[in-house]
């Protein structure tokens, strides 16, 4: 790969870095060829990228960035994957299949600027989906909107309720 080569793929990586919800690193030695196409495919299915970049060219492009990227994560073999849409779906599916593929292994990430861990980025993919969770949000900020109304329909109810009895009272007494 001559110069301008990598002057473009660390071009492209600054794009990528731009539009990402999330960047995983991940170690892939030992993983086949097979594995890896099976990785990729399965990530772009939740608007996810698998790449191997070079440890060198993904350093050069994180330097146009604020983060403090952690050193470690670019030691031996070294695969990005980018989430785009949902930082959380990407990473799981990674923790699935490196139950079937050992190799695969979650060295660190990066989401909203600050450096995780590998035990952080497990947590992460313990989480429900964002669709999930804004779901669970929008329930939570509209459970205090139904009782409220579901109070004041019965009261409601039961000032129709007295009315009744008053024109019932009125129509017998007369």
């Amino acid at each position: 790969m001559n110069r301008e080569e990598k002057a473009k793929q660390v071009e492209n990586l600054v794009e990528k870095i731009k539009k990402t919800s999330a960047i995983y690193f991940l170690d892939y030695k030992g993983l086949s060829v097979a594995q890896s196409n099976t990785v990729r495919r399965k990530v772009k299915e939740v608007s996810a990228e698998f790449h191997v970049i070079k440890n060198r060219l993904t350093k050069i492009a994180f330097q146009s960035f604020r983060y403090k990227l952690d050193d470690s994560v670019l030691k031996n073999t070294t695969a990005l994957l980018f989430g785009y849409s949902d930082p959380v779906k990407p990473i799981s599916i990674i923790f699935d299949l490196s139950k079937e593929f050992k190799p695969l292994r979650v060295k660190g990430g990066l989401i909203g600027g600050k450096f995780l861990s590998p035990e952080e980025v497990k947590e992460i993919s313990n989480l429900p989906p964002v669709e999930v969770l804004k779901a669970q949000l929008a329930s939570q900020i509209a459970s205090p909107l139904r009782t409220f109304a579901y109070l004041m329909s019965n009261r409601l109810i039961q000032f129709l309720n007295l009315l009744n009895q008053l024109k019932n009272i009125k129509n017998g007494g007369e």
